[in-house]
């Protein structure tokens, strides 16, 4: 009889320790648990707020405008240099030379503002201008000539509108002043095209 009783006693303490152990385990899981959150959360937190911070550096308006910015500089540059490579004509390819070297450092600039407002711009062209370089890979001589100045007139003219529009409705000022900046040397490389194309009879 004493020794059941014994067992007994044994069993429960064992029982008990057990219990005990459990729970240890599971307040020490528990504390891992809530040690390991509070890490990820403390990690997380700041980085949300970085990108709220980022998303709020330049306004949609001023987004758009160097993402337009971006891509028209890149058609220019592609134009351009296919200009120099197909062109008939002399101040064609003169011309697209020009493009191709003025508005790479165009493009450039707008990369680098963008960078300091931590917005990235496309890097190469958009599935229309693809296209149109295409169409245009397949033109010679003056046909070529004609297709392509007609081209960058209208890419020129709706860049024009482009900064016109930043320099007066933008948001963030340094992004307006480099609009500013720009209008004259677009306007220049307008009225060149203009010129060319009324000498071809475009």
């Amino acid at each position: 009889m004493r020794q059941e009783n014994k067992r007994a006693c044994a069993r429960a303490e064992v029982g008990d320790f057990a219990t005990q152990v459990t729970r240890l385990l599971a307040a020490g899981l528990w504390v891992l648990a809530a040690g390991s959150l509070a890490l990820t959360l403390a990690g997380y937190i700041p980085s949300a707020m970085e990108r709220s911070t980022e998303q709020s550096a330049l306004s949609d308006f001023d987004r758009q405008f160097l993402t337009k910015t971006a891509l028209a500089n890149i058609a220019q540059i592609q134009l351009g240099e296919l200009a120099v490579a197909r062109g008939e004509n002399s101040e064609v390819r003169q011309f697209g030379r020009r493009m191709a070297v003025e508005h790479t450092r165009t493009l450039a600039d707008a990369n680098a503002i963008a960078s300091q407002k931590s917005f990235a711009l496309p890097k190469g062209a958009d599935k229309e201008q693809r296209a149109t370089r295409e169409k245009l890979d397949r033109l010679s001589g003056a046909v070529f000539d004609h297709a392509y100045i007609e081209i960058a007139t209208k890419l020129l003219e709706d860049a024009v509108e482009l900064f016109q529009r930043e320099a007066t409705e933008g948001d963030d000022a340094e992004v307006k002043e480099w609009a500013t900046s720009i209008l004259p040397l677009l306007r220049d490389h307008l009225q060149m095209a203009r010129s060319i194309a009324s000498k071809l009879g475009v």
